[in-house]
Parts: structure tokens; sequence; C-alpha cells
């Protein structure tokens, strides 16, 4: 059986190469614990839901793990 890719790291992976600043943003920070008035902060930097922002960071997460 052919293992399919989980659809948020998809769309989270597509986000961080589509939004411009994005990855390198999240480069620079210290951790990736955010606040929930931080996490509404950065969803506006980059035009994206809160459920959007989740998998951009589990992808950005499993990216910096490999």
């Amino acid at each position: 059986m052919v293992k399919l890719p989980n659809t948020n790291l998809v769309t989270g992976r597509a986000l961080l190469m589509t939004r411009r600043g994005l990855s390198v943003f999240l480069d620079t920070l210290p951790s990736l614990d955010f606040s929930e008035t931080g996490r509404g902060n950065v969803a506006r930097r980059f035009a994206l839901s809160d459920a959007e922002l989740t998998a951009v960071l589990a992808a950005y997460r499993k990216g910096r793990k490999q």
C-alpha cells in the first residue's frame, strides 16, 4: 500500500515555497512557540489563516529535523 503524504505537510511546504520571505523569517526565530498574539501577527504578516500557519509550522519543523 502506498503511503500518501500528510495533507498538512504538503500544504505547509507549498506555502513555505510561495510566501515570499516566510522561510527566511522562520529561520531567524529562536523558537517557533508563539503566543496567541504572536500567531495572529505572523499569520497577518504573511496573509495566512490559522490552519495554514499550523501547516507551515509543521512542515518547517519536519524540514528542520531532516
